[in-house]
């Protein structure tokens, strides 16, 4: 497992699936300019999803600058 520091910046909160996206929306809003950092999906219904919802929190990041490695994790499952 690695474990990351990760800086979001603005995040796009998705309510609908964006497969295949390779850059983060741009803002709508007239008060900021610019696409946002990252897209955030939380767990819930999102439309075009296969399953009609999605099970976990989702964090997409598009520039490799925005996640620091900073350790990483061995376990062993023993039985």
């Amino acid at each position: 497992v690695i474990l990351a520091w990760v800086t979001l910046g603005d995040p796009y909160y998705a309510k609908t699936t964006l497969q295949g996206t390779r850059c983060p929306p741009d803002r709508t809003s007239d008060m900021s300019h610019g696409a946002f950092n990252s897209v955030l999906v939380n767990p819930g219904r999102i439309k075009g999803h296969p399953s009609g919802k999605q099970e976990h929190q989702e964090f997409v990041l598009f520039d490799l600058m925005q996640a620091f490695p900073a350790f990483v994790v061995q376990y062993r499952v023993t039985k």
